[in-house]
Order: structure tokens, then C-alpha cells, then sequence
């Protein structure tokens, strides 16, 4: 079963979180556009996990919940 976008750019940031536990919009990007995810399909992935408590945002910075 394929897993929505949203999923994969939660785990994508989980994957790639630095030390402190956060990762970069611009990192996301490069990651998904690799996968070749839209932009535009991230940003409303990002979005939806943040409003979904599945993603915390600082800034330009996601982290998974504390």
C-alpha cells in the first residue's frame, strides 16, 4: 500500500533530523525533490503534518513532536 505524501515527509524529516532534532525546509526540499515530490506537494505536506501534531515548526525548521 503506498503511503501518502504527508507520511513520507514526516519520516523523511525523522530520518534527517540533526543532533538537535530539527531539519531544514531547504533539506525537505532536496530530499523530496529527489523523490521527485513537488514542491508545492511538500509544502502542503509540511503544512498538513504540522496541523496534524505529527510535525512541530520553528521558523524554516521541522522536528517531529518532543
Amino acid at each position: 500500500m503506498p503511503t501518502d505524501i504527508t507520511t513520507r515527509v514526516v519520516e523523511t524529516v525523522r530520518d534527517v533530523a540533526g543532533e538537535d532534532g530539527w531539519c531544514s525546509r531547504a533539506q525537505v526540499d532536496s530530499l523530496m525533490g529527489a523523490t521527485t515530490v513537488d514542491k508545492r506537494e511538500v509544502d502542503r505536506a509540511l503544512r498538513r503534518a504540522v496541523a496534524e501534531g505529527r510535525l512541530e515548526k520553528a521558523g524554516d525548521r521541522y522536528r517531529p513532536p518532543a
